[in-house]
């Protein structure tokens, strides 16, 4: 599949929930990335896109 996407969809979730959906998004996309290995490189622009979505 398109982990890009799929962390881009995540993330979207995480910018626009609050309280108990955000943080169930954030939860899941932390749990894909260790499930496809955090060497995998789509994730610097996922934890990136994460850390702005969250600050």
């Amino acid at each position: 599949g398109d982990l890009a996407a799929a962390f881009a969809l995540l993330v979207e979730a995480v910018r626009l929930n609050s309280g108990e959906e955000r943080g169930e998004a954030r939860t899941h996309l932390l749990d894909l990335f260790e499930i496809v290995g955090l060497d995998n490189p789509a994730i610097g622009p996922a934890r990136l896109a994460l850390s702005n979505a969250l600050f």
